[in-house]
């Protein structure tokens, strides 16, 4: 691996770990195991490097989410496949909830770029849902407004994730299923 997939990756582990303003520069050079000129020669300053972040964790979620919903005859399908996935992660104790939204929740309030790039993230997640829910509404598997529900959906399962990091309780993603059934069932 060359060093600047080191370093991104090593990125990748220490802004979940640490957070974005706790990790500096010396320290993905450390972890990444190359030089501060190697780092220089890819990468000006840490927010190129939390920018390449944002966006390969933006692409590997929406692989996810586009697995998911290609093996999902139906947006109801969709939701009990995802939930059922989350209830095993955090069973087996391996859901560490949404590395975007634990970066952003590390940055200093000023850092108004990142947090541009975190909500074009989150964006085209919403989209990415809308279009599968407008599909299935033309088909007559969905009601409701796409675009509306695709942004509540990821709003319950960010507002989940968070609650399960504050009290640890599984239970929370048994409850996140219950709710996102109500958005996507046909009356």
């Amino acid at each position: 691996m060359n060093p600047r997939e080191r370093i991104i990756e090593t990125a990748r582990a220490l802004f979940h770990e640490r957070g974005f303003d706790a990790t500096s520069v010396n320290d993905l050079i450390a972890a990444a195991a190359t030089h501060k000129a190697s780092f220089y020669r890819y990468f000006t300053h840490k927010d190129e490097v939390a920018i390449e972040y944002l966006r390969r964790e933006r692409d590997a979620f929406a692989a996810g989410l586009q697995a998911l919903m290609q093996r999902s005859e139906s947006p109801e399908a969709f939701i009990r496949t995802w939930s059922a996935l989350l209830i095993r992660q955090v069973k087996a104790e391996k859901f560490h909830g949404c590395r975007v939204s634990r970066l952003v929740q590390t940055l200093a309030d000023a850092d108004k770029q990142l947090r541009r790039e975190a909500s074009g993230v989150v964006d085209a997640w919403i989209k990415l849902i809308a279009e599968f829910l407008a599909l299935h509404k033309q088909q007559g598997r969905f009601r409701g407004d796409p675009e509306r529900t695709a942004e509540k959906i990821l709003r319950l399962f960010q507002g989940t994730a968070a609650m399960y990091r504050i009290h640890g309780r599984k239970e929370v993603f048994e409850l996140l299923r219950n709710d996102f059934l109500k958005e996507v069932s046909v009356p």
